[in-house]
């Protein structure tokens, strides 16, 4: 019996630490996709500043607007459409985790049955009908998403820039959608710990 117990400790005690490896290991991964897409953020501001800074006579002149005209290098140019891009990403990604979180709750209610706890019919039926629309909407943000993240990366590549970043984001569709969620995720474990306003829901 002392032994079978001493077994039954070992077999908990491996099973806590393989718990605990896995919950390590998915905070490395949400804390450096949550550093990429603060990195590209951070780059993406700096280098609005550096622009507007270099172009200070011809803004002051003629107003933001005229930059894209007045730049002639092509290491500028691709500055600039960094910042663009940019500015993209934060809405392209939200938008595309919410349309995730949408597809899986229409996906939950269509799937549920009378012995699923709090089952509704009403909202099953309503889920049948908006599961195909909750889809091909989630679709087309993916799809805008990895657009700008492809743009983003040629525009770091034309302009000499470290894409280093790229290795992290990842480059299949599953890659991406694991690197956007680990980012909403992160983002919503800061906002929990220090109360920041910052979040993406």
């Amino acid at each position: 019996m002392k032994e079978f117990l001493q077994s039954e400790k070992r077999e908990l005690e491996t099973q806590f630490d393989i718990e605990q490896a896995e919950e390590q290991k998915l905070q490395k991964e949400r804390k450096e996709s949550f550093d990429v897409y603060q990195l590209l953020i951070k780059n993406g501001a700096a280098f609005e500043d550096e622009l507007k800074h270099k172009y200070a006579e011809e803004i002051e002149d003629q107003g933001e607007e005229i930059l894209s005209q007045v730049i002639k290098n092509k290491v500028d140019s691709m500055k600039l459409r960094i910042t663009s891009l940019t500015k993209e990403l934060t809405s392209n990604l939200i938008s595309y985790v919410n349309s995730v979180d949408a597809y899986d709750r229409s996906s939950l209610h269509a799937r549920s049955g009378p012995q699923s706890p709090g089952f509704d019919p009403e909202k099953k039926q309503k889920a049948l009908g908006e599961i195909t629309t909750a889809d091909q909407f989630r679709k087309k943000q993916h799809n805008k998403l990895i657009d700008t993240l492809k743009t983003l990366l040629i525009s770091y590549q034309n302009a000499s820039l470290d894409t280093s970043w790229k290795s992290v984001v990842g480059y299949e569709r599953y890659d991406i959608q694991r690197w956007a969620e680990n980012v909403r995720d992160e983002m919503n474990l800061q906002r929990e710990k220090y109360g920041s306003r910052s979040s993406v829901a």
